[in-house]
């Protein structure tokens, strides 16, 4: 089972070895389940929807990181998404701010609503830097 942990990268051995520090007795097939539960992969477009789901922009997240991770869950469905659906999945999960002011855009694309969500964020910061100065 040590074996098994070192095998593992960066953040994922950590994860390994405080599990093992915390989990003395348990057995390989334990230890394999809750690696896979953490660490769940997407297996079909069923999990991709459900991923999507919960995925939300973090309070200081860039629109940019957040569209990385958008990209990378659109790149796990089996079947090609509807991009009515990806671009209702990436407004719900932006800061409300951001999700108000791209509702009302005509965007067609989930590009196109990236690139107006970034424009948007980088005037309210620039407005924000502003009043600091002021």
């Amino acid at each position: 089972m040590n074996l098994f942990c070192f095998t593992l990268r960066n953040v994922i051995l950590e994860w390994g070895k405080k599990f093992m520090q915390s989990h003395l007795g348990c057995t390989f097939v334990e230890l394999e389940a809750a690696f896979c539960k953490h660490y769940r992969t997407i297996q079909n477009d069923e999990q991709v929807y459900m991923a999507f789901r919960v995925i939300i922009e973090g309070s200081d997240e860039k629109v940019d990181i957040y569209y990385e991770r958008i990209l990378k869950l659109v790149n796990c469905f089996q079947h090609k998404a509807d991009n009515s659906l990806l671009t209702t999945f990436f407004r719900v999960g932006l800061v409300s701010f951001l999700r108000i002011t791209t509702t009302r855009m005509k965007c067609d694309t989930l590009f196109e609503h990236k690139e107006f969500a970034i424009n948007f964020e980088e005037t309210i910061v620039d407005a924000e830097e502003y009043q600091k100065l002021s």
